[in-house]
């Protein structure tokens, strides 16, 4: 599990803009809010007709961009404004820098 590539996008005290034609993400995106200033949002800067697939994880206040992507998918592929395909890359070989900020162990289901 150790060879499976793992990313991560991390914004501590600030957010993650998503630009508005940006339709696809493979990775970690997590922005943080340690020090209660209101950051650690991920957005998209305006209104967009776009989907966005992201295979990874997304972690933060992530309203503002599911209110701003305002796309409709094809339901027979599973597609909506905003799809998240959750990817277990996050706990089989967690980048750097993610076990300080989140507890992993949390996440696994016990067999």
């Amino acid at each position: 599990s150790k060879n499976i590539p793992s990313a991560a996008f991390i914004v501590i005290n600030g957010n993650i803009e998503i630009g508005a034609n940006v339709e696809h993400i493979d990775g970690i995106l997590m922005a943080v809010d340690t020090d209660g200033s209101g950051d650690g949002k991920v957005t998209s800067a305006l209104t967009e007709t776009k989907t966005l697939t992201i295979n990874g994880n997304l972690i933060g206040d992530v309203y503002e961009l599911f209110k701003n992507r305002r796309a409709v998918g094809d339901p027979r592929k599973e597609e909506g404004s905003v799809t998240i395909r959750y990817d277990e890359r996050i706990l089989l070989n967690p980048p750097p820098g993610i076990n300080e900020l989140i507890n992993i162990q949390q996440a696994i289901v016990p067999n």
